[in-house]
């Protein structure tokens, strides 16, 4: 009878004495979602308590059928990286952005299979030092999560600078405010990926159009949103653009490799009009995509052109590291033509450069 009477205290003395976890809810957010045809809750909320893992303690609780989980590693400050979560097209997601400079915010849809919280693919918005907008998506396989640290290789780790920091277009002449221009952004086999913009002003507020060309035909994507999509590649490795994931207006993800998008342009009906215009003072042309054959003529600053073809060396392209992006820009070439009123139509290749303001 003593015994019963000693268990019975201690566990009274347990109870009373026990700390409710997460006392003070701050920022709490609750989301209903259908997901494979079964309801689930999502309830995010910070709280005060210790956490040795965030700056920021967080908790996300998931209940549906089959689940319930309370995750407190999971969203947060933590790092480098501000992880939160939201509603993302009208499904769960994880949504980040650099702590510190907030020039990269992306988001990580969650799926629920086999009752566990799963992610394959980070779909990134970066602005880049010549102040454009881009977006990449990068997919691994599958992974369950349950923590921070499952979101390993999904916080945009890849750099895309190298991808596309070759233009940089400032206000260098009143005549070319009100012009449409093309930029380049990255090359998957013969095809070619630019951002159209209808003028200076639609360069300076991200508004643009993709398209893919090659030489002889060009497609437009309206309407819809583009992330060009990275291939997943070792640490140090040239991590490269392996086709497109287009996001339609009912918030739907369709992936486009090299043959869908061969097979969208095979069956367009608009011919390649790509054009540019020159940022360099003075750039010299070449007779082909190489500094060993230069020629005597130059273009200078605000000349437009029409980009007829891009030559970007792949193979080259994946045996370089992360930290040779210079030696990466040299094998760019753009073949360009220039209407000269002297001497009528003028074709020949130009570097990266010439469309990089200095």
């Amino acid at each position: 009878m003593k015994k019963i009477i000693l268990i019975l205290c201690i566990s009274i003395s347990a109870i009373c004495n026990a700390k409710e976890h997460c006392s003070n809810k701050i920022e709490a957010k609750n989301y209903s979602f259908e997901i494979n045809s079964k309801s689930y809750n999502f309830i995010s909320y910070r709280c005060d308590d210790e956490n040795n893992e965030f700056s920021k303690p967080a908790i996300l609780e998931v209940k549906g059928d089959n689940v319930d989980y309370q995750l407190e590693n999971l969203i947060g400050s933590y790092h480098s990286f501000d992880v939160q979560f939201a509603n993302w097209n009208n499904q769960p997601a994880l949504f980040y952005k650099h702590a510190t400079t907030n020039n990269i915010q992306g988001y990580i849809p969650i799926t629920i299979q086999n009752n566990r919280l799963t992610i394959d693919c980070s779909y990134v918005k970066r602005r880049l030092i010549n102040l454009m907008e881009t977006r990449y998506s990068y997919c691994t396989e599958r992974k369950q999560i349950n923590n921070i640290k499952d979101l390993n290789g999904s916080l945009a780790l890849f750099d895309p600078r190298q991808l596309n920091s070759y233009s940089y277009f400032p206000h260098t002449d009143e005549s070319l405010l009100h012009k449409n221009f093309d930029v380049f952004v990255g090359k998957v086999g013969d095809i070619s990926f630019y951002q159209h913009y209808q003028s200076i002003k639609d360069y300076d507020l991200d508004k643009y159009t993709v398209i893919i060309a090659n030489k002889d035909k060009q497609y437009h994507f309206k309407n819809v949103e583009v992330f060009q999509r990275i291939k997943e590649l070792g640490e140090f490795e040239y991590q490269h653009m392996i086709g497109l994931d287009i996001l339609n207006s009912n918030g739907n993800f369709t992936f486009y490799d090299m043959d869908r998008l061969s097979d969208i342009l095979d069956n367009s009906t608009e011919k390649s009009d790509i054009h540019s215009y020159i940022q360099l003072e003075k750039v010299q042309l070449y007779e082909q995509p190489d500094f060993q054959y230069p020629t005597y003529n130059y273009l200078k600053r605000n000349d437009f052109v029409k980009i007829l073809d891009v030559e970007l060396d792949n193979e080259k392209l994946k045996k370089t590291n992360l930290y040779e992006i210079y030696k990466m820009r040299k094998l760019l070439w753009f073949k360009v033509s220039y209407q000269s009123e002297k001497y009528g139509e003028i074709i020949n290749w130009v570097p990266w450069n010439a469309f990089y303001a200095d």
